[in-house]
């Protein structure tokens, strides 16, 4: 790839300006503001060679978010945490007001039909049933 003159003016495929001459090193800030204003294709060469570039600069300068992206990353996670406790309240609410519901009904059912103890091997009366033959 051939050295590129730094008292010339660096243009994009389309001959849009990107920087003016005399090219000096790109900072970070201009990098971020690059990939944030670039309009071509996402998974263009261009684009990752730009994403590759700022993660370089991160490492060797350091990322200059750092602090910002870790406290919004801690309140997601208990803001997450949060959700979860409400979703776990939730549940267990729905499932005491279901057992309820179903308590309701079995007090109801108790008091419409006979019980019978299953647990005993007494037998029960029953009238047989006599068929009558159809051929008479």
């Amino acid at each position: 790839m051939a050295k590129i003159n730094k008292f010339a003016n660096l243009y994009d495929k389309d001959g849009n300006l990107l920087r003016k001459a005399p090219l000096k090193n790109v900072t970070i800030p201009e990098l971020e503001k690059m990939i944030d204003e670039y309009k071509g294709d996402k998974s263009s060469y261009e684009y990752r060679n730009l994403i590759y570039s700022l993660t370089d600069m991160y490492s060797k300068y350091g990322n200059p978010h750092e602090k910002d992206l870790i406290e919004r990353i801690n309140e997601y996670a208990e803001q997450k945490r949060n959700n979860e406790a409400s979703d776990k309240r939730r549940i267990r609410e729905s499932l005491e007001e279901l057992s309820d519901e179903i308590d309701k009904n079995e007090a109801i059912k108790s008091d419409e039909v006979p019980s019978y103890n299953v647990d005993s091997n007494s037998e029960e009366y029953v009238e047989p049933i006599i068929e009558e033959d159809e051929s008479k």
